[in-house]
């Protein structure tokens, strides 16, 4: 029994559909939102905050630390701030005062920074009066 013409174009959409969907750099290269740019800069002063986290769990406090950095580049001052409960990020973040510093910015409002260890760091932009 022969196929019908309308099952083998829904086959045909269904894998086209699929192959786009797994091709992500397809996607992305059209998308003007993914867009960023990368900046190499130095970290220059490092300021950090404890904050107590969870003071109401039947648990033991988590703190969680606010880095507060300066990030400057050839043309730009950059101001981020950074939340973690992670001790090892606040000390590779230490030791990276006055080192130079990957910066992929990714919009207004976030950063993706790359330390001198390969570690990485999403944060935030902060207005520059915050530096």
């Amino acid at each position: 029994m022969p196929r019908s013409p309308g099952i083998t174009r829904v086959a045909a959409s269904l894998l086209l559909l699929f192959f786009f969907l797994s091709e992500p750099s397809l996607r992305a290269a059209d998308d003007p939102a993914n867009s960023s740019q990368t900046v190499t800069g130095k970290l220059v002063e490092v300021r950090q905050s404890v904050v107590r986290g969870y003071p109401l769990s039947r648990y033991a406090a988590i703190h969680v630390y606010t880095m507060y950095f300066t990030v400057k580049t050839a043309t730009d001052t950059y101001c981020v701030e950074y939340d973690t409960p992670v001790l090892d990020e606040v000390k590779e973040l230490r030791a990276s005062s006055g080192k130079n510093v990957q910066l992929d910015l990714q919009g207004k409002k976030r950063v993706r920074m790359i330390l001198p260890n390969n570690r990485q760091l999403k944060a935030d932009l902060e207005p520059a009066e915050q530096c």
